[in-house]
C-alpha cells in the first residue's frame, strides 16, 4: 500500500485516491444488499463465489469481478484484504480527505448509479480524524483490524462489508429488535424492488453470523478496541432472527408473536419459516409424503401460521395454493392460524388472534396468564408492533 505521505502531497492527483482501499458499511451496505439493481446484483454474484468456494474465503480483492477482467490486488498489506494475518489489515487513517471526496464519490457515482440514490454513502475509515459528514459521504471509524471474511470485493479499490460485517456494525447503535430485522432480512430469500419482492437466495445465515461473531469474540482478548458490547449486543439480537423470511411484514409478524414479553412481543418463542415440512396424502387410495412450506411452524406445538399479505397473497392461484397447504396441515395435526395484514397492523385483532393461537395450542393455564397479564404487558407490545411495522415499511435505517 502506498504511504500517507505520498497522498498528502500537494500535487496528488484526487482521482488516483480510487487506488485507495473503500470500504462500504453500515445502512447503505444493509440497503444494496437488500434492494435489487446492477450494484446489489453483483454483490450477489462475488457471494456466491464465496459459498461455492471459487474465491478466498478471506474475500480479497482477487474476489473481483470473474473471467478476463477482474481485477486483482497484489498487495499483501491491503488495510482490507483480511489475509492470513487479519491483525495486520487495518484501515488506513488517510483513505480518503476532504479535499479530494467530491471527485472521488462523483467518480462512484458514475460508475455505479445506485449509490447516488443512497447518498450520502456510508464508509469506513481508520481514524477518528478521517471521519467526515457531506451530502454525499458519512465516514464511521472503525480502528480495529477487519474480521476475516469481512468485506467483499466489486472492483479494485472497491469494496462492501460482508453481511455478517454489516450485521456487527450495526450493532454498535441500534437497539435489538431493529438488529433482529436486519439480520433476518440479511437471512431472508427476498429482496425489495418498489412494492416487489424478487426472490433470491439469502446472502447470509444464522449459523455464518454465529460463526462471524465468534471469531470477533475470540478477538477480543488481543483487540479490546472492538467493543464488547456492541458484540454482546450482535449476539443477544441473533437469538430473535430468523432465517427464509419471504417479505419484510411476513419477518415482523414471526418477530412479534415470538419475542419474549419483557422485549414487548407475545413470547410464543421464535417459529421456523417457511422450513421444509413431510406432510402425509392420500391420493388414489395410496399414501404418499410431499413436501410442504407453511410460513411459520412452531414444530414442537403442531402449529403453523400463514400470512396472508394483502399485497403478495392476492392472486387466485396463490390463494389456492395457500388453501391446500392449510388443509394438508390440518390432515396431518397440524392447528393452522391464518394472520393477515390488517390484522398484523391492528393490536387489537392481533391480540385476538394470539388469544386463540394460546388457547388452541398452548393450554389452559397458558391462556390464563396470558389473560392476567394482557394490560400490564400491552403498552410495551404496543411500541414493539409499531417499530417492526415501521422497519417492515421503511427498511432497516
Amino acid at each position: 500500500m502506498e504511504t500517507g505521505s505520498r497522498r498528502e502531497g500537494l500535487n496528488f492527483n484526487p482521482m488516483d485516491t480510487l487506488k485507495t482501499d473503500i470500504l462500504i458499511g453500515y445502512g447503505t451496505a444493509a440497503r444494496l444488499y437488500m434492494t435489487a439493481g446492477p450494484f446489489s446484483a453483483e454483490l450477489q454474484t462475488q457471494l456466491l463465489h464465496r459459498r461455492l468456494g471459487k474465491a478466498n474465503a478471506t474475500v480479497c480483492a482477487s474476489e473481483a469481478r470473474p473471467g478476463p477482467a477482474r481485477q486483482t490486488l497484489e498487495r499483501p498489506d491491503s488495510a482490507i484484504c483480511g489475509g492470513p494475518n487479519p491483525s495486520t489489515c487495518r484501515i488506513p487513517d488517510f483513505a480518503i480527505r476532504g479535499f479530494t471526496i467530491a471527485a472521488i464519490m462523483e467518480t462512484l457515482f458514475d460508475r455505479h448509479r445506485e449509490l447516488r440514490k443512497v447518498a450520502p454513502v456510508e464508509i469506513l475509515v481508520g481514524h477518528p480524524s478521517a471521519r467526515l459528514r457531506n451530502p454525499m459521504v458519512n465516514c464511521h471509524a472503525w480502528t480495529a483490524p477487519i474480521p476475516d471474511g469481512g468485506v467483499i470485493g466489486i472492483e479494485d479499490g472497491l469494496y462492501v462489508s460482508s453481511p455478517e460485517f454489516t450485521y456487527l456494525q450495526m450493532a454498535w447503535g441500534a437497539p435489538v429488535v431493529r438488529l433482529a430485522m436486519l439480520g433476518s432480512e440479511l437471512c431472508g430469500s427476498f429482496l425489495i424492488d418498489g412494492k416487489a419482492l424478487p426472490k433470491r437466495k439469502p446472502v447470509t445465515s444464522i449459523e455464518e453470523i454465529s460463526s462471524f461473531l465468534s471469531a470477533v469474540e475470540a478477538s477480543l482478548s488481543e483487540h479490546p478496541w472492538i467493543a464488547p458490547p456492541a458484540v454482546a449486543r450482535a449476539r443477544n439480537a441473533l437469538r430473535y432472527v430468523v432465517g427464509e423470511g419471504r417479505s419484510p411484514f411476513e419477518i415482523a409478524c414471526a418477530l412479534m408473536l415470538g419475542m419474549p414479553t419483557r422485549l414487548g412481543g407475545f413470547g410464543l418463542g421464535m417459529p421456523v419459516l417457511n422450513p421444509a415440512l413431510d406432510v402425509t396424502v392420500r391420493r388414489d387410495g395410496i399414501r404418499k409424503t410431499v413436501k410442504i412450506h407453511p410460513d411459520m411452524l412452531w414444530a414442537g406445538r403442531k402449529l403453523a401460521v400463514e400470512y396472508d399479505s394483502d399485497e403478495h397473497h392476492m392472486s387466485g392461484r396463490q390463494r389456492g395454493r395457500d388453501s391446500d397447504r392449510a388443509i394438508l396441515l390440518r390432515d396431518n395435526g397440524y392447528t393452522v392460524v391464518q394472520i393477515t395484514t390488517s390484522q398484523l397492523c391492528s393490536y387489537r385483532l392481533l391480540e385476538n388472534v394470539v388469544r386463540h393461537i394460546i388457547g388452541t395450542s398452548f393450554g389452559k393455564r397458558r391462556l390464563a396468564r396470558f389473560e392476567a397479564d394482557a394490560m400490564r404487558f400491552k403498552p410495551g407490545r404496543e411500541k414493539l408492533l409499531g417499530e417492526l411495522i415501521d422497519i417492515a415499511r421503511n427498511g432497516c435505517r
